[in-house]
């Protein structure tokens, strides 16, 4: 429970004779509180603004190599980004957005019937419809979040790696 200072300043004032208070003591009282309130305001605004400067997104790097034709198959494929929690298990990712999707399928199908607006999607068919156009509603409970407006660099290597040779110490005389 939150009180404003001037709420506690009111019941102060009020019960300052049965408490044995005088008036410098009541204000001395009331300038402790507003001191502590700023420093505790200044407090929660420094903490947020650490919150906001790491709240930038992380860019992600994809580094691929192995194939000789890698280049042109990247332009090809769409790529999707999807977010899971540390702890979960990376190879179900398919498989738990594939659920979300049937749920989502299974919902609309069964509103088919029903005249609303909201009901006019068409089911999912493929991956890229899920990454599109799955509601949050359905992929939340599966621990995956779709990420579209993170930034993402893909790097085609030739999949060698090539070390710096050591360039050999000029003598001059």
């Amino acid at each position: 429970m939150k009180l404003d200072l001037e709420t506690i300043e009111i019941r102060l004032k009020q019960q300052a004779r049965d408490l044995g208070l005088n008036p410098d003591q009541v204000s001395g009282i009331l300038k402790d509180l507003q001191a502590t309130a700023e420093e505790e305001k200044q407090l929660r605004n420094a903490e947020a603004g650490e919150k906001e400067k790491s709240g930038a997104p992380i860019p992600i790097l994809i580094a691929t190599g192995d194939h000789p034709d890698l280049e042109r198959i990247i332009r090809d494929i769409p790529f999707f980004l999807a977010e899971i929690p540390d702890d979960a298990d990376h190879t179900t990712v398919v498989e738990r957005a594939t659920r979300a999707a049937y749920e989502y399928n299974q919902d609309l199908l069964s509103k088919r019937g029903s005249r609303r607006k909201r009901y006019k999607r068409q089911p999912l068919e493929n991956f890229g419809d899920l990454a599109e156009s799955l509601p949050r509603t359905f992929l939340k409970p599966q621990g995956i979040k779709m990420r579209f407006k993170v930034p993402c660099l893909v790097v085609v290597t030739c999949n060698e790696l090539v070390f710096p040779t050591a360039e050999p110490e000029s003598t001059q005389s």
